[in-house]
């Protein structure tokens, strides 16, 4: 796992209450564990936190998996 898929997977583990072993980095986190919009708002905050990156409404709107948050993040850090 890269530094960034770690992280993520720990914010993520810990609003939603699944596993980190259990996150797969391509599950869509609201069809596969339930995701909902509060969980959603506390997991883009924290990537915001943890990042330090702006997650807009139509991004964090998109951000249904590990591997979607790692690559925008990613984006958003190689453009600072």
């Amino acid at each position: 796992m890269d530094p960034y898929e770690t992280k993520i997977k720990s914010i993520i583990s810990k609003i939603i209450k699944v596993p980190i072993d259990r996150l797969g980095n391509d599950d869509d986190l609201v069809e596969k564990h339930g995701l909902d919009s509060l969980a959603r708002v506390e997991i883009i905050t924290e990537l915001e936190i943890a990042f330090d990156v702006s997650i807009d409404d139509k991004a964090a709107m998109s951000l249904r998996s590990v591997n979607k948050c790692r690559e925008f993040i990613e984006g958003a850090k190689s453009q600072k």
